[in-house]
């Protein structure tokens, strides 16, 4: 079993109280439901809108994933409604909420309790060079990359690129991974890997590499493997 870094913020949803945590650690897989007497789930909630077997969390590898089972009022994430049985990828910042909002739990990863920590990559410059303002900000949880002081408006799979290699900085990030966390949509079943080819990957690091400008060096290539973002 791999080590698990990962955990809950219970935003809402009794008997937790509002800010209390629920580490991801103790198995593969955590069932999320209403507790009875006869009953009692991994996670478990009192509201009786929330089914007894509602949702599984699911940890494959360090990426995690809720899936609903068949729950009669519903598992969303950021608002969208995740359907039944079909894995769905949490990501850094992820808000899951169970039967219109009986209860409501934030995913966290640890690069991702710190959302204001700033990443400096001026050491890019030659010591005694370094341009005024310059730097690399990245705030994970509001998705905003600050470069040389100025606002870059990232979307789409660019700024999704940036935040796995970033979530994950001082690692090589595998092809797999990259697939699974930028192309979920393209998973064809159930814990496949999405049907991206490498040279798709690739692609979008040279463009990521550009919009980055001097710190788009800082996106390595692990030959045969995949990317790293080489950041202390």
């Amino acid at each position: 079993m791999s080590a698990k870094k990962a955990f809950f913020v219970i935003e809402k949803g009794d008997p937790y109280n509002n800010g209390d945590t629920v580490n991801l650690y103790a198995k593969d897989e955590l069932l999320v439901g209403r507790s009875s007497q006869i009953h009692n789930p991994d996670i478990a909630f009192s509201s009786k809108y929330i089914s007894r077997e509602h949702a599984m969390i699911s940890d494959r590898d360090n990426l995690f994933y809720i899936t609903d089972l068949t729950s009669k009022h519903g598992t969303f994430v950021n608002n969208q409604d995740i359907g039944h049985h079909n894995p769905h990828l949490l990501k850094p910042g992820d808000r899951i909420s169970l039967a219109n909002e009986k209860a409501v739990m934030i995913f966290k990863q640890p690069l991702d309790i710190y959302p204001d920590e700033t990443v400096d990559l001026t050491g890019a410059f030659a010591e005694g060079t370094e341009p005024a303002g310059a730097g690399l900000i990245v705030h994970p949880e509001r998705r905003e990359v600050i470069l040389d002081g100025k606002d870059i408006q990232m979307i789409g799979k660019d700024i999704e690129l940036l935040l796995v290699l970033y979530n994950h900085r001082k690692r090589a990030v595998n092809y797999a991974e990259i697939k699974q966390y930028v192309w979920p949509e393209r998973m064809i079943n159930p814990g496949d890997t999405p049907d991206v080819g490498n040279e798709e990957i690739n692609a979008l690091v040279y463009r990521l590499r550009r919009r980055l400008g001097e710190f788009g060096a800082n996106i390595k290539a692990i030959p045969r493997y995949g990317y790293m973002l080489d950041l202390e």
